[in-house]
């Protein structure tokens, strides 16, 4: 089976292969199909990433929702991450790395400059007021239509052909 295995202090968590489990008398093995760490559980894992995300809770699945989570410090399931927006979907556990792998190739063959600034943009805007995230934004459009990528998808998108990118 496999095992999250605190081996270090933080981050110190790894994947490890464990021996099934032995029960003693009046004990059960349960298999688990799928699991999830509580936002309340994750200190022990790296308490300045669990403050950070906690704060940024509430801007993800909204006030109410995060307001409930972290007062009675339930889990949501996965089902409710994704209903919520939390999570982007849920992947059987044998078809996770085909998936990121077919995510990365979608994402290396897209415009990567324009990655680039979108990136840079979602990670300011963490920090930003509404007005300075939308100038932000005008900002990083701007220059990403000085590109020969966006030329290339424009004229792509006339002729209703796939575009081609280069990253420049």
């Amino acid at each position: 089976m496999k095992a999250l295995v605190k081996t270090t202090p933080a981050p110190g968590l790894t994947l490890q292969q464990a021996p099934d489990p032995k029960p003693a008398e009046g004990e059960v093995v349960v298999r688990v199909k799928a699991t999830s760490l509580c936002g309340t559980d994750a200190h022990i894992y790296r308490w300045d990433e669990w403050a950070q995300n906690r704060v940024r809770l509430p801007r993800i699945i909204g006030h109410g929702r995060a307001s409930e989570l972290l007062y009675t410090g339930r889990s949501m399931s996965a089902q409710e991450g994704l209903a919520w927006g939390y999570f982007n979907e849920i992947v059987p556990g044998d078809k996770v790395l085909a998936r990121a792998q077919d995510m990365a190739r979608s994402i290396a063959e897209g415009p990567w400059f324009a990655h680039s600034m979108t990136k840079k943009c979602l990670h300011q805007e963490w920090n930003q007021s509404i007005e300075q995230s939308l100038e932000t934004e005008a900002e990083a459009q701007a220059l990403c239509m000085q590109t020969g990528d966006f030329e290339r998808a424009y004229n792509a998108f006339v002729k209703k052909e796939k575009p081609r990118f280069e990253g420049n």
